[in-house]
């Protein structure tokens, strides 16, 4: 029978219990009687090994040797890390942890605290925006990993060594797009039992992304809105109204001259779209973002022109033009890449060219 967490009388000392976690016997041992939690050696010397781990902001070594102390005792994790900070707001008791080798994501649980590790190797880089920290894997997947202020942030990019994917890979934010939530279009067609379909589209000067995808903005993208439906307005009279207009007590007014009630339902579709050279992203939105929308569909409208402006400059630029023979080519291009001259997207159109 599986044993549950909790504290167990030590079989080598019975003056005391010891803590299983569920799995296996932690090194946190407390006193028989009094419950008072023991120190152990193991994390006298992580304790004394703070002085060389890093705090992030608000993180004090007091708070590390009580709250976070009995958390790491409890999930039997006594290596001291590099870099120490909040994971989200300081009342929270969340805090990440940073290692030779992986992060660390902690925080208070009901019985055990939580525990999620992310290995350093499989990941690509860090990515910091809206005060969230993301995390990104190979082929452009991302996953959100907590909050966390930019200073603590700029430090987990520098202890790991791993890159943060900034503003010069994504470009400067132009705004999102979101798809009409649940109330407002049950609301406005008459409780219709409908939802939006689609999902939150971000938009940046280089780069799309929606959900974990992401997608380049380049010369082949092209936004559009499309709206389509009216809104139907009904009058009819209804018997309390017909009550109160009526002339005498008892009597009633006809329907055609009793008060009207109007009845109001939007039947208007409003769909955001773009696409790409081989991709395209749909979100259905409300009537009322339609402006936002556009602004938007405008901007990355803007966006690929100016990135086919770009393109077109860089391949008729003499220094990037073909000559000699097709070794030649290709090294001549491939310097030009490495010194940053051309983009990547240049360098694989024209090497496309010179090897067609």
């Amino acid at each position: 029978m599986k044993k549950a967490a909790g504290w167990y009388p030590d079989e080598e000392d019975p003056s005391r219990a010891r803590y299983w976690n569920g799995k296996l016997w932690t090194d946190l041992f407390a006193d028989s009687e009094s419950g008072q939690v023991s120190d152990n050696e193991l994390f006298d010397g992580f304790l004394s090994n703070l002085g060389n781990s890093s705090l992030g902001e608000g993180v004090t070594k007091e708070l590390v040797t009580t709250t976070l102390k009995e958390m790491l005792l409890k999930v039997n994790k006594l290596e001291p890390p590099k870099f120490i900070c909040f994971a989200d707001k300081p009342n929270k008791a969340k805090f990440i942890l940073v290692y030779e080798d992986q992060m660390v994501l902690i925080e208070s649980g009901f019985k055990l605290p939580k525990l999620q590790v992310l290995s350093l190797a499989t990941i690509e880089s860090f990515e910091f925006s809206y005060s969230k920290m993301f995390v990104r894997y190979p082929s452009l997947r991302r996953e959100e990993f907590s909050q966390i202020n930019y200073d603590d942030f700029k430090m987990i990019c520098e202890i790991s060594g791993l890159r943060s994917f900034g503003e010069s890979e994504l470009g400067s934010f132009i705004g999102k797009v979101s798809p009409e939530g649940y109330l407002e279009r049950s609301t406005r067609q008459n409780k219709t039992f409908t939802t939006a379909s689609g999902s939150t589209i971000e938009v940046w000067s280089k780069r799309i992304r929606c959900v974990n995808q992401e997608y380049l903005l380049d010369e082949f993208v092209e936004a559009q809105v499309y709206l389509d439906g009216e809104i139907q307005i009904t009058q009819r009279p209804t018997l309390t109204r017909m009550a109160f207009g009526s002339v005498l007590p008892g009597s009633a007014l006809i329907p055609g001259l009793a008060f009207q009630k109007k009845k109001k339902n939007d039947l208007r579709e409003t769909v955001f779209t773009v696409s790409g050279a081989n991709w395209n992203l749909s979100v259905e939105i409300s009537p009322n973002q339609v402006t936002n929308a556009r602004t938007v569909a405008t901007q990355i409208n803007l966006a690929a022109a100016k990135a086919s402006k770009t393109l077109s400059h860089s391949s008729s630029d003499p220094k990037v033009q073909p000559s000699g023979t097709t070794v030649d080519q290709l090294t001549k291009l491939e310097a030009l890449r490495t010194a940053g001259t051309i983009s990547e997207e240049e360098f694989l159109l024209l090497k496309s060219q010179i090897l067609s």
